[in-house]
């Protein structure tokens, strides 16, 4: 039975979709934690087995749910400030933890460093974006992610191999969304009397 104090729950946890990200880099279109949340968790889907995913699926989508109070703090506040990042770490646990909502603090290493990897690639994706509509204030956020993500044990093989042919594609002007692509593979499938499997993977 659902109770008042589940729809308070509810509605604060629906805020932190609503934050606002990278504010302190000038960008093109507004950027908000539910898009990049979305993104991540297809990420996961996209990069690891079904049972990795079904297993953090919901650390993903929630992660950034505690910006609600807390704000998108920038990275280089929590670099300049000695203590803060482990300080955000534990308040971000108990705002999650009070929405009933589970979080990326309580999970073992191999698990948060997949649940970082997707938040990093889709970051790093963001970048991309800008970068291809012309907004030149993203490269610095890249070029500094892409040094962190370099550092030993950062980033597991996958993310490497998923960076290593998006570059591939990019270098080829290939690494756009395109809906006549797309439209020509559903059609193609369509024309050959196949149909698409259900259920996914």
């Amino acid at each position: 039975m659902i109770e008042e104090a589940d729809v308070r729950r509810f509605i604060q946890a629906r805020a932190g979709g609503a934050v606002i990200r990278c504010h302190g880099v000038q960008h093109l279109r507004t950027h908000n934690n539910a898009q990049h949340q979305w993104g991540a968790a297809l990420l996961l889907y996209s990069l690891f087995p079904v049972l990795v995913f079904d297993r953090l699926v919901a650390y993903v989508l929630f992660h950034d749910v505690p910006e609600f109070l807390t704000g998108d703090i920038p990275a280089p506040a929590l670099d300049l400030i000695p203590g803060l990042k482990e300080k955000l770490g534990v308040v971000e646990a108990r705002i999650s933890e009070s929405l009933g909502l589970p979080t990326e603090h309580r999970v073992d290493d191999d698990d948060y460093q997949i649940i970082k990897t997707c938040d990093r690639l889709d970051l790093w994706l963001w970048c991309k974006d800008q970068l291809a509509m012309g907004n030149r204030f993203a490269q610095d956020l890249l070029t500094t992610l892409e040094k962190r993500m370099a550092e030993p044990f950062a980033l597991p093989h996958v993310g490497r191999e998923f960076m290593r042919h998006y570059r591939l594609l990019e270098a080829q002007g290939q690494e756009l969304p395109c809906q006549r692509d797309a439209l020509e593979t559903i059609m193609g499938g369509i024309g050959d009397g196949s149909e698409p499997e259900a259920g996914g993977r």
